[in-house]
């Protein structure tokens, strides 16, 4: 779903990743948290966000039609290493690259607040 980064969708897409979890390890409730954080921050209102699995991609794009000249930031919570690992795209969404940063779910919030502020500052409607 490419909606609103506000739209409450984002949170029943991670908690019903949790509740149907394999095993005690595969954890989501940081993703959860990551993504009430960002929706909780006064930029919430002016982004998009779309799931691919276990990515949660923030983009300033309003649909995937709309996307090119828009970056966005990838955010993936690779449960095994208990980490999570963000991606800066400049070619409209996805891309395959190693994350430019790999932190702790305590480190994320800072880390995700500059990526979003360099996403705010390349859009094409500023």
């Amino acid at each position: 779903m490419w909606v609103a980064l506000q739209d409450p969708g984002f949170l029943v897409f991670y908690q019903d990743f949790h509740d149907g979890r394999y095993s005690r390890d595969e954890d989501w409730e940081p993703m959860l948290r990551a993504v009430r954080y960002l929706q909780s921050q006064p930029y919430a209102s002016e982004l998009f966000a779309f799931t691919s699995h276990a990515h949660f991609h923030v983009t300033t794009a309003p649909t995937f039609e709309t996307c090119a000249g828009h970056h966005s930031i990838g955010i993936t919570w690779a449960f095994a290493e208990r980490r999570f690992h963000l991606r800066y795209h400049t070619d409209g969404w996805i891309a395959d690259q190693p994350p430019e940063i790999v932190c702790e779910e305590t480190a994320l919030a800072v880390a995700m607040d500059a990526f979003v502020q360099r996403l705010l500052m390349s859009s094409p409607t500023r």
